[in-house]
This record gives structure tokens, C-alpha cells and sequence, in this order.
């Protein structure tokens, strides 16, 4: 009963809602800004309910012989209409030629959307022998040496890099093997849709969650305080166990907005893009990889659907880990306002941390064993992700330690204020 009217005191704040649907509408608005490209992303599913998802060499060779037949049927046209014919639909599209079509009218607007469509399975044509070749020149200790040289590391802390990427090798090989890299998925060259998913929506909801977490756990644990009824309220029959219906209280109301952020963006997205067909695609898909050529290899044989669920489990568990960061930080410091400042000061300290600690020590890989740089590293989150990070268990290690010694602080602060003198 008494959590429950804890929670009422937030339910009853007109800036937690305001923030809620600002940050909705947020989220909203970057889906709409990149809603344009779902128009020539679908294609993707007619060419596997006709090709299947592994483009391996029967699957490139009928999705090629497709394409050719759809290509041969095009140059006909253009013959009959410009007298010419394209060896690619590239060709077609380029500028010089393309604005002069465009100006005279050559072709009628169905004949464009074929055109268009056929210039979008030509990428895929192109982009499944390219990853081929691209991973078959992989080399998982070449990817260690490269990292180790771009941050220019040594001893320690380059020897824990080569133990981390010499254990992924297996991996490495299983998903070559298994042919997981040639499972087809949106190209992520021209759509980049595992980074704005993951990078963009996903971290701002958990900073603009983590925002509101630390504007209610600071009020409701600190509203005593800030009311002036500390002395009256702790002096109860009840007294200070009050303290624990604050911390749940805090939890409930921070995983419900978590739980409402999440949703609200994943529903608009999935609304907005069309991945009926792909939720059962291992995430190791080649074709996701964008244009900076970083291959996104998980440690794991995972789904789309399997990575976005454990993503989401994470985001709520790391969500938790920053209730009780400020929970006990409120403990301390009897002031919400320097409490939410504090918090934000001491995230960017976490983050700045690595880079003052010596290259040569292994501790500038645990320095990034945090619940902020496990935060900034959304978009590789399970995965093969650079020097700092790739460990088959970065995760787990990260929200079990930190929830260890949140846990234990926390409880260490309530029983000191059962102690404290508060006058």
C-alpha cells in the first residue's frame, strides 16, 4: 500500500508525463525521417518467398538467373524506347543518363518502379558474391593486430585482445560453415537498418530513460527531504523502513517507463518496416553489413528475433543497475537536483575513464566493463565488437558485477540510515 502511494507521487508529476510523450514523439519522429526507404526495402521479401533466406551457390545462382531474365526483358524496352541497352541497371541510373529520361518522358511511371525494382535485386545479385569474397579474406587475428595497432596498445592489455579474438575463431568458423554470413537481410549498405535500430533508437531510449530514472528515483527517495517532512515521516510507527518502499516504488516506476519507451519505438518501428520475413534470420547475416565494412558476427547462432528479445532483456537489466546507482547516490545526498546532475557527471566520467589509463595495461579493457559503455555499445551488444569489448561474455560479466555491487551498496545504505541521525 505504502509503495503504491510512493507511486502515485510520480504518477501525479506533470513533467514525467510531458518527458514520456516528448521522448515518444522523439522516437517517432526519427522513424518517419527514414519511413522513405521502406518503399525499396520490401523487395527483400518477395525475393525470399521466391529465393528462400541462404544465398548460398544454388540460391545466388537462382536469384542471378532471375535477375538476368528481369534484365533482358528491361534492355528490350530500353531498345524499342531509347534504341540502347544497359549492362546494369547502374548504368540506367546514372546521373547523366538518368535526368535526361527523367526530362523526356521516355518511360511511364510503372515502367520506373520495375526499373527501380529490378536496380534493387541487382544489389543483392552484386552484394552476395561480394560478401563471398569479403569474408572468405577474413582473418580473426588480422582483426586483433588491426584494433591493436589502432589504439595502439601493447603488453598486457594487447595479449588480452589476442586471447579475446584467438576464442572467437571458432565461432568465426562455425557461422562460414554453417552459412549463416549468407542469409539474406535488408542490405545493409544501402539501408543501415542494424545501426539505426540498435544505435539510434535503441540508446536513445536508454538515455532518455536513464534521464527519467534519475529525475523520479531522485525525487521519490529525496521527497521527504525536499518537502521538509523528513523528521515527521521518519518518526512513525513505520518510521524508516519507509526507505524500502521507496527503492520499489523507484523500480516500479522506472521499469514501467523503460517498459513504455521500448514498446512505444519498437511498435512504430516493426509498423513502419516490413520484417515478416526476417525474424527467423540469424543475425549474422553478411548482407547487414554497412558501409564500413564491419562485419556483425555474434558469438552465438542467433535469430533477428532471439537478438532483439536479449537486447531488449538487457536494456531493462542495465536499466536496473542506473535505479540503484541513483538510489544510492539519493542516499548520500539529500538533494534531487544535485543528485540527477551528479549521476550525468559520473556517466561521463565512466566513459572518459579508459582513455587516461595507460595502453599498455589490461585495465584499459576492464575500464570499458561498465554499465555506460555497455550502454554506447548497443549496436554490437552479443557480438565481435573491436578491442575493448569482444568477450563471449561482456554482458553478463558487466551486469552481474555492477549488480553485485549495486545490490550490496544498497542495502549497506539502508541500514545505515536505520542508524543516521537526520537532524
Amino acid at each position: 500500500m505504502i509503495t503504491l502511494l510512493e507511486v502515485k507521487k510520480i504518477v501525479a508529476s506533470p513533467i514525467v508525463w510531458i518527458l514520456l510523450l516528448l521522448f515518444t514523439a522523439f522516437n517517432s519522429y526519427q522513424i518517419y525521417m527514414h519511413a522513405p526507404m521502406k518503399d525499396n526495402m520490401h523487395l527483400v521479401n518477395a525475393i525470399i518467398d521466391e529465393h528462400g533466406t541462404v544465398m548460398d551457390e544454388q540460391g545466388q545462382a537462382n536469384l542471378k538467373a532471375d535477375y538476368l531474365e528481369e534484365m533482358q526483358a528491361w534492355n528490350e524496352l530500353s531498345k524499342k524506347k531509347q534504341g540502347q541497352t544497359y549492362a546494369t541497371m547502374q548504368d540506367f541510373f546514372q546521373a547523366e543518363n538518368y535526368y535526361s529520361i527523367m526530362d523526356n518522358n521516355v518511360y511511364s511511371e510503372k515502367e520506373m518502379v520495375y526499373a527501380s525494382n529490378l536496380a534493387v535485386k541487382e544489389t543483392y545479385v552484386l552484394e552476395a558474391e561480394e560478401i563471398v569474397q569479403r569474408y572468405h579474406n577474413i582473418n580473426v587475428e588480422d582483426l586483433a593486430t588491426n584494433y591493436i595497432r589502432l589504439f595502439r596498445l601493447s603488453g598486457e592489455a594487447a595479449e588480452v585482445v589476442k586471447k579475446h579474438y584467438h576464442s572467437f575463431q571458432p565461432r568465426f568458423d562455425e557461422l562460414k560453415q554453417n552459412d549463416e554470413y549468407l542469409s539474406l537481410f535488408f542490405n545493409g549498405k544501402a539501408y543501415e537498418t542494424h545501426s539505426f535500430l540498435f544505435r539510434s533508437l535503441f540508446l536513445s531510449v536508454m538515455i532518455e530513460a536513464a534521464l527519467l530514472i534519475a529525475l523520479v528515483t531522485s525525487f521519490i527517495v529525496n521527497y521527504e527531504f525536499d518537502q521538509r517532512t523528513a523528521l515527521v515521516t521518519y518518526s512513525t510507527k513505520r518510521g524508516r523502513q519507509i526507505v524500502k518502499n521507496k527503492l520499489n516504488a523507484a523500480i516500479i516506476a522506472s521499469m514501467t517507463m523503460v517498459a513504455f519507451l521500448l514498446s512505444s519505438t519498437l511498435f512504430t518501428y516493426f509498423l513502419v518496416f516490413d520484417y515478416s520475413r526476417l525474424w527467423h534470420v540469424p543475425i549474422s547475416s553478411g548482407f547487414l553489413t554497412e558501409s564500413n565494412n564491419m562485419a556483425f558476427m555474434s558469438w552465438w547462432k542467433l535469430s533477428f528475433l532471439q537478438y532483439v528479445l536479449l537486447s531488449c532483456g538487457l536494456v531493462f537489466v542495465t536499466l536496473f543497475l542506473v535505479t540503484l546507482m541513483i538510489f544510492v547516490l539519493s542516499m548520500w545526498i539529500r538533494n534531487s537536483y544535485v543528485v540527477f546532475f551528479l549521476f550525468f557527471i559520473i556517466a561521463g566520467l565512466f566513459i572518459l575513464l579508459p582513455g587516461e589509463i595507460p595502453r599498455n595495461s589490461e585495465w584499459i579493457i576492464y575500464a570499458h566493463y561498465t554499465p555506460f559503455s555497455l550502454m554506447l555499445g548497443v549496436k554490437y551488444w552479443w557480438m565481435e565488437s573491436g578491442a575493448f569489448t569482444t568477450y563471449k561474455y561482456y554482458e553478463l560479466v558487466t551486469v552481474s558485477v555492477w549488480f553485485v555491487l549495486f545490490a550490496t551498496t544498497s542495502l549497506f545504505c539502508i541500514k545505515r540510515f536505520y542508524q543516521q541521525n537526520l537532524s
